[in-house]
């Protein structure tokens, strides 16, 4: 089997966000526009610097988390104006170097679904508070989506069952038609059982379309 090894860093928006001062940066996207971009425009060309050395030895696929541009702390306008600019400008850089990008934004994102395609990224990472089969509806055909199972009540919490029974809910909610990855809907716990682990990825390669 092969399997793709990544680096995770913080999106643009969010990298901004942990330099400026999370409160101070929220209260700019109203009051200091051009402290905003200035910032993004840094944190931008930073990961691309980043990156630039991992893409060159091989890397294949560059993962961003972006928690900061969720619909639980921005506004859709706010993402447009702010977060998609950004992410687009990476994921050109990252296309023109022949490497995917897998996006991750926490929180709920159904509000700005239809807006995701415009980011660039390869594949959408969606959290458990995101309503899935909207985003098939949104999303099929546009460009690759995944998620979400819950990573605490069902993966943290839950019983090898109860994975089961949430993984096939999603795939039949989101993945019937391809274009999907079945993933929990954010980073899981350290102490997630191993065996609900397992059982995620069992029900993943089983399925048949």
């Amino acid at each position: 089997d092969e399997y793709v090894v990544t680096v995770t860093a913080w999106g643009p928006f969010t990298l901004a966000a942990r330099f400026v001062g999370e409160e101070t940066f929220m209260k700019a996207t109203f009051k200091n526009k051009d402290l905003v971009h200035k910032a993004c425009q840094f944190t931008t060309d930073l990961l691309i610097h980043l990156y630039k050395p991992l893409v060159e030895d091989g890397m294949l696929v560059i993962s961003l988390a972006d928690p900061t541009a969720s619909g639980d702390l921005i506004s859709k306008k706010q993402f447009k104006d702010y977060a998609i600019p950004y992410l687009k400008q990476f994921t050109d850089w990252a296309k023109s170097v022949n490497a995917h990008t897998l996006l991750h934004i926490c929180g709920d994102t159904t509000d700005r679904l239809e807006d995701m395609p415009d980011t660039g990224a390869s594949c959408i990472s969606l959290d458990h508070k995101t309503d899935i089969a909207r985003a098939k509806e949104l999303l099929h055909g546009k460009m690759c989506f995944g998620g979400n199972v819950d990573p605490v009540a069902i993966m943290l919490q839950g019983t090898v069952d109860d994975v089961e029974k949430s993984c096939k809910e999603t795939i039949e909610k989101a993945g019937t038609d391809g274009g999907f990855v079945l993933m929990p809907g954010c980073d899981i716990p350290p102490t997630v059982p191993y065996e609900n682990i397992q059982k995620l990825i069992q029900v993943a390669r089983e399925w048949k379309l």
